[in-house]
């Protein structure tokens, strides 16, 4: 609804009850703001409580002489306990570096990035672990739950095998 100031003797007092709306407006907001915030938090909690741990039984493998970091095909189990097929692949990055990994759902693509805050609350990304590159001259299992003794591990965990 538009308001305009043609008269401020009349439209003043109009132009206070439209204040007072916004700010109770404003109010409604955070308040919902804030249930939202708490809700968010009780899910969480939830999943933690009920739910099953992420898990992989992914092995990434670090060439230095291609600077390529590779993985044969497997799995991730998110916290639901559904199975995510991650088929083979391989991405080059830079050598000397902590990755960020994590497995797209919808676009079936790894995701490798230095910042965990552009991977994690995404809905589609399900986060794997964190690996670290060697040099070049390196080559050999950089991480992953492949890498664990049973052959799987939880997802999240940081990996430096070089």
């Amino acid at each position: 609804m538009a308001f305009r100031i043609t008269d401020y003797e009349k439209d003043l007092p109009r132009l206070n009850i439209e204040l007072q709306r916004l700010d109770q407006l404003e109010q409604r907001i955070n308040k919902l703001n804030d249930l939202a915030i708490s809700n968010q938090q009780v899910v969480i909690q939830e999943n933690l409580a009920n739910g099953v741990q992420d898990q992989n039984n992914l092995t990434f493998t670090w060439t230095g002489a291609t600077l390529t970091m590779s993985w044969a095909p497997g799995y991730v189990k998110d916290h639901q306990g559904h199975y995510n097929h991650v088929a083979a692949g391989s991405q080059v990055l830079a050598a000397s570096t902590y990755y960020w990994v994590a497995w797209n759902t919808i676009h079936q693509t790894m995701s490798f990035n230095v910042n965990l805050d552009l991977l994690h609350g995404k809905p589609s990304l399900l986060v794997l672990c964190q690996v670290f590159t060697g040099t070049g001259a390196q080559t050999g299992a950089a991480g992953g739950g492949g890498t664990a003794v049973n052959g799987r591990d939880l997802s999240g965990l940081k990996y430096k095998n070089f």
